[in-house]
C-alpha cells in the first residue's frame, strides 16, 4: 500500500502502468491536481487485447482490486469474456433500477405484498385476499413494511409474531401470519425478488398458533355447559340464538349471518341458503342448500324474527338513518363468543365480560360449533354421507360425487331432527342446572340475611 501511495509518473510521461500480476494493472495519469491512480484488468480474449475499468484508488483498495481480478481470471479460465459479463451485469442493474422506478420490482416487504395481493391473492382467493390483506395491514406492515427484502431475517419475523402474541394475545392469528408470510416469500422467490425465505424453520406452535382449532369438538357436557352459561352472559339474545342456530343446523357462521326472512318458510319448516351466500371453491360450484328445521332450530328462528329490528335480515347490522339495511359483519359472532372466553383484561372497545362463556375444556370458536354438530350426528348413528350432506360438503369420494345424484332428503331431514332432539335434551339439562344454581343462591342469601339479623 505504501508503494502505491509513493508511485509517481516517470519523468516526461503523462501516463504509466504498474503491473501487479494476474492481469491487474495500476494506471497512473497526470492531471492538473496531481497524479490519478486507477485499477484496470488488462487481458487477452480470442486473440485480442482488451481491458476493464475496476475503479479508482484509494476508493478501491489493492485487496479489493485483486479479488475482482481473480473473479475475472476465473471467467477467462472458464472460456467466458469477462467484459461481456460486466456489461451484462450493468444492464441487469440498470433494468432493476428502471423496474423499481416503475414499481415493477419490489424492494421492500410492503412492495412485495402489494405485488402478491394484486397478482396472486386477488386472483386465487374467494374474497380477493381481503382477509389476509387485513392481517398484513394490522399486524405486519406497520412495523416491518419498509424493511428491505435483502435484509429480512428470521429474527424480524419472530419479532412480529412475538408482538402479536405478547401485546394482543393473538395466538391463532400468529399461525395465520406465519403461514401467509411463508407463502408470500415462496411466491417472491419464484420471481427471484427474494434470495431466501426468512420463515424457514419457524413453527406456528411456538406461538401457540396451531392450537386445537382444526379438530376442536365440544362434548355433550360442553354443550350443556354452554347452554347453561349463554343466558347468564352479557351477549345479546340475537347472538345467543345465532350460536344455538348454528349448532342446530350445521351451518357456517358467514352463511348464517346472511339469512333473510324470505329464505325461511316456517309453514314448511325449511330454510334455504342461496348459492350466492355459500362458500365457494374451484372444485365446488354451490347450489341452493335446503335445511329442514327441527323444532329446536325452528324455535331459535321464531325468537329471532320476534326481536325488534328484524325486518329483512335475521342478523342486521347497525345502520345510520337513511342507510340501507345490511347484514352484520361475518366476524361479529366470532368476536361475541371469543371475547367472553379470553379471561383477564378486556380488549379495547370489546365486551367487558371476558369469562362468562369459558368452558372447563378450553376455548372454542364459532366454527367449532359446526364441527360439534357433525360429531353429535355421527354419535347418534347418522351415516357419514348424510352428515356430509347436512354440512353441504362435496362428497369425499369422486365416484359418489359423480354418480350419486340423490339428495336423500328424507334421511337428511331425519338427521337434523335427531340433532335437534339431542340439543333439546341438552337445553333441558341446562335449564335444570340454572334453576338449581338459582335455588342454591337464594338459600345462601337467605342464610346470610339471617346471620346478619343475629
Amino acid at each position: 500500500m505504501k508503494g502505491i501511495e509513493a508511485a509517481k509518473l516517470p519523468a516526461g510521461k503523462k501516463e504509466h502502468s504498474l503491473h501487479d500480476g494476474d492481469n491487474l494493472v495500476l494506471r497512473l495519469r497526470g492531471t492538473a491536481a496531481g497524479v490519478s491512480k486507477s485499477w484496470q484488468f488488462q487481458f487477452r480474449y480470442a486473440g485480442k487485447r482488451d481491458k476493464i475499468y475496476i475503479g479508482a484508488y484509494p476508493a478501491i483498495s489493492l485487496s479489493d482490486a485483486r479479488i475482482k481480478s481473480q473473479s475475472y481470471n476465473k471467467l477467462l479460465a472458464d472460456g467466458a469474456n469477462p467484459k461481456t459479463h460486466v456489461a451484462r451485469q450493468k444492464a441487469e442493474v440498470l433494468a432493476d433500477h428502471l423496474a423499481v422506478a416503475r414499481g415493477e420490482l419490489p424492494k421492500t416487504l410492503s412492495q412485495l405484498f402489494e405485488r402478491w395481493k394484486a397478482d396472486y391473492l386477488h386472483l386465487k382467493h374467494n374474497d380477493s385476499g381481503k382477509y389476509l390483506a387485513g392481517i398484513f395491514e394490522r399486524h405486519i406492515l406497520p412495523s416491518a413494511g419498509e424493511l428491505h427484502l435483502d435484509t429480512l431475517r428470521p429474527r424480524h419475523i419472530k419479532a412480529l409474531l412475538d408482538a402479536a402474541r405478547r401485546d394482543k394475545g393473538l395466538t391463532r392469528t400468529c399461525g395465520v401470519m406465519l403461514a401467509a408470510l411463508r407463502q408470500l416469500f415462496d411466491w417472491g422467490y419464484t420471481y427471484e425478488w427474494v434470495n431466501a425465505n426468512p420463515t424457514v424453520g419457524l413453527k406456528a406452535d411456538d406461538w401457540d398458533g396451531d392450537g386445537d382449532e382444526g379438530d376442536r369438538v365440544l362434548s355433550e357436557q360442553d354443550v350443556v355447559d354452554l347452554m347453561t352459561k349463554l343466558p347468564e352472559s352479557s351477549m345479546s339474545e340475537r347472538w345467543q340464538r345465532a350460536t344455538l342456530l348454528i349448532l342446530a343446523t350445521t351451518t357456517r357462521s358467514e352463511e348464517t349471518l346472511l339469512a333473510e326472512r324470505s329464505h325461511i318458510d316456517l309453514d314448511k319448516g325449511t330454510w334455504v341458503i342461496p348459492a350466492a351466500n355459500q362458500k365457494t371453491t374451484r372444485r365446488r360450484k354451490p347450489s341452493d342448500h335446503l335445511i329442514y328445521l327441527s323444532p329446536f332450530a325452528r324455535s331459535q328462528i321464531e325468537a329471532l324474527l320476534a326481536l325488534p329490528g328484524t325486518t329483512r335480515f335475521l342478523f342486521p347490522a347497525r345502520v345510520r338513518e337513511g342507510e340501507l339495511e345490511r347484514p352484520a359483519n361475518k366476524k361479529t359472532l366470532y368476536h361475541a363468543l371469543t371475547d367472553r372466553q379470553i379471561g383477564g383484561e378486556q380488549h379495547t372497545g370489546r365486551a367487558s365480560d371476558t369469562s362468562s362463556l369459558r368452558l372447563d375444556s378450553g376455548q372454542f370458536t364459532v366454527h367449532d360449533l359446526r364441527r360439534t354438530s357433525a360429531t353429535l350426528m355421527g354419535n347418534l348413528g347418522v351415516n357419514e354421507i348424510i352428515v356430509e350432506r347436512c354440512l353441504n360438503h362435496s362428497l369425499p369420494d369422486k365416484v359418489q360425487r359423480i354418480y350419486n345424484r340423490s339428495d336423500m332428503r328424507e334421511l337428511v331431514a331425519k338427521a337434523w331432527m335427531q340433532l335437534g332432539a339431542k340439543l333439546e335434551e341438552c337445553s333441558k339439562k341446562a335449564d335444570a342446572i340454572r334453576k338449581d344454581n338459582a335455588r342454591k343462591k337464594a338459600i345462601s342469601l337467605a342464610i346470610a340475611a339471617t346471620e346478619g339479623m343475629i
